[in-house]
């Protein structure tokens, strides 16, 4: 399976916890050496809500803002993932992250 540009648009309702990923701690991370991951719940215009990781660390202090995640997944090997994540908070670029897994 591969994708590009899925959008992912609301206002972040909750912060669940935020995880800094080494090797040591996730072997199957194969670039970068480490990256933070944050559980986050989004609400949706429309009445529902994603929960989602983000790459980076985001704290308390994002919970109301905007939010818009455009992430894509590719295999450039039988045993990768390739995983990349552009993150927009109230219409500013915040990050833009690719990480591989191996699997």
């Amino acid at each position: 399976m591969v994708y590009e540009n899925v959008e992912y648009r609301g206002t972040i309702s909750e912060i669940l916890f935020s995880e800094l990923l080494t090797k040591e701690n996730q072997p199957q991370l194969e670039s970068p050496d480490h990256v933070y991951m944050t559980r986050v719940n989004i609400d949706q215009e429309k009445g529902g809500f994603v929960n989602m990781e983000l790459f980076g660390e985001f704290g308390r202090d994002y919970i109301g803002r905007e939010i818009r995640v455009v992430s894509s997944y590719s295999k450039p090997r039988e045993d990768m993932g390739k995983f990349g994540q552009k993150v927009f908070v109230d219409g500013m670029l915040e990050l833009d992250q690719e990480v591989v897994k191996r699997f």
